[in-house]
Order: structure tokens, then sequence, then C-alpha cells
């Protein structure tokens, strides 16, 4: 009777763990955050491809958004054009694919965020 009673009060606490981390992940939804992966990074300006459509970031243009990667986070913009900001910032732009690019304005994003093929990278807006 007593390995019962141990299995039955295994499994509540493993039911209770799961309920305390689920307003984890609510929380986190509703902090409009988004993961995705860097598929390429420019040749040229080191510009961070990766796999977020475009459409999910739920922002305007020139509204303000965090993008983290490997323990690095930026505040970047949401743009229509690199020249919609100054040299040095970073911007947020649609590519050819509807994704989301990362840049920044005459600068490496790889570099600047330490970020390459195949990292994750978190936006929170």
């Amino acid at each position: 009777m007593t390995a019962i009673a141990s299995s039955m009060n295994l499994a509540r606490a493993i039911l209770s763990t799961l309920f305390l981390a689920l307003p984890v992940w609510v929380a986190a939804e509703q902090a409009n955050t988004l993961t995705g992966q860097v598929l390429a990074v420019g040749s040229s300006f080191g510009n961070l491809e990766t796999d977020i459509p475009i459409d999910k970031l739920s922002i305007e243009l020139g509204e303000s958004f965090s993008v983290s990667c490997n323990g690095r986070t930026v505040t970047a913009v949401s743009s229509g054009d690199y020249a919609d900001v100054h040299s040095g910032e970073w911007l947020g732009i649609e590519n050819g694919s509807g994704n989301l690019q990362l840049a920044i304005s005459f600068g490496d994003a790889s570099a600047g965020l330490g970020c390459n093929t195949g990292d994750t990278v978190t936006i929170t807006f």
C-alpha cells in the first residue's frame, strides 16, 4: 500500500509542477515574445536573416523592440528602409522572404550581437 501512496504523491508533485509552470508560459505569450533562428548572415554588413515572419511582429513602423541573442540584447526600430534610421542604429526590416532581417545602419549586425547562422534570436515587443 505504501508503494501506491508513494506513486500517488509523486504524480501529485509532477502535476503541481506542471500547473505552476503554466502561468510562466502564459506570461511569456502575453509579453509579445517571438523566438526564431538566424538562417543566414549577410557577407557585406553581417545582416541577420531570421525565420521570424514579419507579420508576427505586430508593431508599427518606427516602434522599438528588443533583440536578444547569445546573452546580448539590443534595441532595434521597425523600419521600412535603411535610410529611416541614423548611422549605427539597429533596425528590423522585412526581407525578400517576408521574414525579419536585423541590421545596423552602416555596421555589422552579426558582430554587434555576437550572433551567427543557427543561433536563436528572441524578439520582445
